[in-house]
């Protein structure tokens, strides 16, 4: 068994659900794609909540499963009016995890979507000890592009290219590399594409490379 990230960069576009064992669990970051049939996904920022309480839209519906992050359900609980403004069916709340945040890293960054979602499924699931990081453009470039954007940005249009982000997000996977040293996390990129060295001098991280 293993457990599968589903990021949402550009790469995403390589991993493929039916080659996998129903057996295996998949776990999607904010807004992720139903077709890929995720158990359920993570949110952590409070731009995401925001569009389930957008004019504009009539808020998002959210049709998976949605584990999100103490400071995600404080903005909804206590700084838009309570989750009862929240139209019923909109998002399926299952579980709130705390936000983490490592002032040794970064003083106001915390970690992202996939990164939590890394966390509280190898908490969720203490047997599985691979991991599939997917569709996570960031460990190898500083494009923080995704296809949330189109719902989170709607008129940002291009590159998002933010080095020091991607830096101190890369700080944080070193961590969880080092805090779950007994599992192996791979993570599936571009041909040619190049993790930080600080990562890759990592024992338990492997890279399979796709055309």
């Amino acid at each position: 068994m293993a457990i599968h990230i589903l990021g949402n960069g550009p790469s995403l576009r390589f991993f493929d659900r039916d080659v996998w064992p129903e057996s295996d669990v998949f776990v999607g970051c904010n807004f992720s794609d139903e077709a890929l049939r995720p158990h359920y996904t993570v949110i952590v920022d409070m731009r995401a909540m925001k569009q389930f309480r957008s004019a504009k839209s009539k808020g998002q519906i959210l049709n998976i499963p949605a584990v999100i992050s103490d400071r995600a359900n404080k903005y909804i609980a206590e700084e838009t009016g309570g989750w009862d403004k929240v139209s019923e069916g909109r998002i399926n709340v299952i579980d709130v995890i705390p936000l983490e945040r490592d002032t040794k890293v970064s003083r106001k960054l915390a970690m992202n979507s996939g990164q939590h979602a890394v966390v509280h499924a190898i908490q969720k699931y203490p047997g599985i000890n691979d991991i599939h990081i997917w569709g996570t453009d960031s460990l190898w470039c500083d494009d923080l592009i995704s296809a949330t954007d189109k719902i989170v940005r709607p008129h940002h249009k291009g590159q998002r290219v933010r080095p020091t982000i991607t830096s101190k997000w890369n700080k944080y996977w070193e961590k969880i590399l080092v805090d779950h040293s007994n599992h192996t996390f791979v993570i599936h990129c571009p041909k040619g594409s190049r993790v930080s060295n600080r990562l890759a001098s990592q024992n338990n991280i492997k890279t399979v490379e796709h055309e």
